[in-house]
């Protein structure tokens, strides 16, 4: 690959970390103190951002499997999250809200009903999310060997579909340049691969969840390294 620009590839990655940096302190969940509060500056160390979790580990990788499914170079279709981050966007209003993440592996060949039994659902409820509060599911799956019948599994389980009225209104929409997205329910998957895992599947969820009121965040002094 060549950088015919280095300047603006400079400029378009110094942006890029900004922006996620920015993303991680604005959805924490442990808000730190900034690292250096000398000279009057108000900054945290990138590893103190990605931090402010109390699964840091698996908010990164939600993270990460988002981006995978949003640039994937062969999704299984156009009605899925791949290249849709507007199904994102459409959900995101002007009320504060609160955003729930989950990731796991599955065992070889697991189906997701089995899957879901066994490890996600037990872990949605760990993390204390309720499912009357969700009102946006996004579903990010990462197979091992692309399966068109594990794609057709899963959008059944979570019933993530468009159904014909939806892909009708939705192209009627952008005949009529009507922003908005037409679906009748609020649920969304998206696909990628990842040959390293071969015979298991890995998904990663947001849960978009109504916020209670005045709910705190907690604030901790910055560790030290």
């Amino acid at each position: 690959m060549n950088i015919n620009s280095p300047a603006e590839f400079g400029q378009r990655v110094s942006n890029t970390i900004d922006n996620l940096y920015y993303l991680f302190d604005q959805t924490c969940e442990v808000e730190l103190l900034p690292v250096d509060q000398r000279q009057g500056k108000d900054w945290k160390c990138l590893f103190e951002a990605s931090g402010q979790f109390k699964r840091p580990s698996d908010f990164l990788q939600c993270l990460l499997d988002m981006l995978r499914v949003m640039f994937e170079p062969d999704p299984p279709g156009t009605f899925f999250l791949n290249a849709n981050p507007d199904f994102i966007y459409e959900e995101i209003g002007k009320d504060p809200f609160r955003m729930g993440y989950v990731t796991a592996v599955s065992e070889p060949h697991e189906s997701i009903e089995q899957f879901h039994k066994r490890k996600l659902a037990p872990l949605i409820q760990e993390c204390g999310y309720v499912s009357k509060s969700i009102f946006a599911t996004y579903v990010f799956v990462t197979q091992g060997k692309f399966s068109m019948a594990q794609v057709r599994d899963v959008v059944k389980f979570f019933d993530s579909g468009f159904s014909i009225k939806d892909a009708i209104q939705n192209f009627a929409n952008i005949i009529i340049d009507e922003a908005g997205i037409s679906k009748r329910n609020r649920t969304y998957t998206g696909f990628s691969t990842d040959e390293a895992l071969r015979d298991r599947m890995r998904v990663s969820m947001w849960l978009f969840m109504l916020k209670a009121e005045d709910e705190p965040v907690e604030t901790k002094h910055s560790r030290s390294h």
